[in-house]
């Protein structure tokens, strides 16, 4: 199927029958999302900020013959307020999802941020891994190695999450309104990021709240992965080669990918010709990935 046929919007009829319900985890709830039905189970997490409609262009493929789990983080989508979890402690929120929807392990498939959180859940409750995917995965050591910093949209973003809410969405419905103008011109891809864009609005604070609990996390995912390891399960790492205009800092990345692919012996390196949005500009290479993963794994 072209990436032009694909649903813009995560949905129940698209997801053929999903059932949502809200899940205790810590001293909060967040709102978990399955559908389908087939193993292994396939579990999606959403980068920095993303709302579990961020698949939008992908799970509803992937329901078709596997049972999907999707979650939104405290702080995100509809879930309670944030909160700032360490490596064991997102790892084992994530266990306690798939336990809550079903027993067996699970494929995870985690865009940047979310590549992190597999990372813990491989760490520390290898028992409940059968695969990953990491979609442009974050890197333990990305902060050491390609130093960021708060640039213009973070600071534009701190400054909404204070803004009276009215004005905090504006931008985000004038971007989704601009896109619906171009109508049929506008790349699905496109058309589904706008559409999430109101969503991000409304939780800004808990965007901000997981950025700044970033650089910790990072550290302590490494430190569990040097204490603990990583199961031997299939792994496929999917790297934008869009991502950088400076050439170095794309091999950088690269390098950073094939490092998380080597931490599996079933590990595999795969490039896409796109940047770091993969799921709404790609869905077809993430698709892909996770059936060549579910293939690898067999049934659980």
């Amino acid at each position: 199927m072209s990436d032009a046929g694909r649903p813009d919007k995560l949905t129940a009829v698209q997801l053929g029958g999903s059932v949502e319900v809200r899940v205790h985890v810590g001293d909060g709830e967040v709102r978990v999302v399955s559908a389908g039905d087939g193993s292994p189970v396939v579990l999606f997490d959403s980068a920095l900020g993303m709302p579990l409609e961020a698949w939008s262009l992908v799970a509803p493929t992937i329901a078709m013959q596997n049972r999907v789990i999707l979650w939104d983080r405290p702080g995100i989508g509809r879930s309670g307020p944030p909160a700032s979890w360490d490596a064991e402690g997102m790892a084992a929120a994530m266990a306690t999802v798939i336990r809550s929807v079903d027993e067996t392990s699970v494929i995870v498939v985690g865009h940047s941020r979310g590549g992190i959180h597999a990372l813990a859940l491989a760490a520390f409750h290898p028992e409940l891994l059968a695969g990953m995917v990491l979609v442009e995965s974050s890197h333990p050591d990305q902060l050491n190695r390609m130093p960021a910093s708060d640039g213009p949209l973070l600071r534009a973003v701190r400054l909404l999450s204070r803004a009276p809410r009215p004005l905090a969405k504006l931008p985000a419905h004038a971007v989704r309104l601009l896109v619906r103008a171009r109508g049929d011109r506008a790349r699905p891809g496109a058309r589904a990021m706008a559409e999430l864009a109101p969503a991000l609005s409304a939780r800004l604070d808990g965007f901000v709240a997981e950025h700044d609990n970033g650089p910790a996390l990072l550290a302590d995912v490494a430190q569990a992965i040097v204490d603990r390891g990583v199961p031997d399960v299939p792994v496929i790492v999917l790297t934008g080669d869009l991502n950088y205009a400076d050439p170095a800092d794309q091999a950088t990345w690269n390098g950073m990918h094939e490092e998380l692919a080597a931490l599996s012996p079933l590990g595999r390196h795969v490039h896409v010709e796109c940047g770091h949005e993969m799921p709404f500009s790609s869905p077809n290479a993430v698709i892909d990935a996770i059936n060549e993963v579910t293939r690898q794994a067999g049934p659980s």
